[in-house]
């Protein structure tokens, strides 16, 4: 985030996203989503090799990391605002492979390799933090609630 903490001041004006050598210790690769956007809410790789990732702006972003570029980028509008507020856990791979994703509104499943995303649920709560799945099940909070919505569900 670009954000800065409570007392502070900001000086970037985009959020980045970095490639590391973990042997090394080194940052390898440097990219600047575009459009630009102040945070990456959240960042996890599917198995189809990709890294997915949503930022501010209810935005769902899809990287390359072979290519080193930006394949998708897209503004996801349907499901109420990102969850998490400071706690950034908001997408998870599930058992069948998809991508899991809490908004304040609904549960998300977006699809590896075609980013087609779906509601899978809405809870008539608003999703406040989350996201663990254990097993078939997807845990959340809903303000001091704790959630959970079945992923065997059709």
């Amino acid at each position: 985030t670009t954000v800065a903490a409570t007392g502070g001041s900001s000086s970037a004006t985009a959020a980045l996203l970095y490639r590391l050598d973990w042997e090394t210790k080194q940052v390898i690769g440097r990219w600047t989503l575009e459009p630009p956007s102040p945070a990456v809410h959240d960042l996890v790789v599917a198995g189809d090799g990709k890294v997915y990732g949503l930022a501010a702006g209810n935005r769902l972003f899809v990287f390359d990391p072979e290519k080193g570029v930006f394949i998708h980028d897209e503004a996801l509008s349907a499901y109420g605002d990102l969850t998490g507020s400071q706690a950034p856990r908001t997408m998870a791979i599930g058992p069948d492979g998809g991508i899991y994703a809490l908004f304040r509104d609904a549960i998300v499943r977006i699809e590896p390799g075609t980013f087609a995303h779906r509601e899978i649920a809405r809870p008539g709560k608003t999703i406040t933090a989350g996201i663990v799945i254990q097993g078939n099940r997807l845990y959340f909070a809903c303000d001091s609630h704790l959630c959970s919505y079945d992923l065997s569900k059709p």
